[in-house]
């Protein structure tokens, strides 16, 4: 019997490692995607298109007074 116990145990602990495992998984693939989204600087560019015309603007100046 306490076989059978220490095989149930033993059971539950391997189903709790590979859920462990399975939602570590997941949440490294989320931070990845996340970071690939947040250094996407096409996907900057089209959602910031004013900010980067004035950012163009005043580079521009700036060479040009210098």
């Amino acid at each position: 019997m306490p076989e059978q116990h220490l095989d149930a145990h033993s059971a539950n602990l391997r189903e709790s490692i590979d859920l462990a495992r399975q939602q570590i998984s997941e949440s490294l693939d989320d931070i990845q995607l996340n970071i690939e989204e947040t250094l996407d600087w096409r996907a900057w560019v089209d959602s910031h298109p004013r900010e980067l015309v004035g950012i163009g603007l005043a580079l521009g100046f700036y060479l040009g007074v210098r």
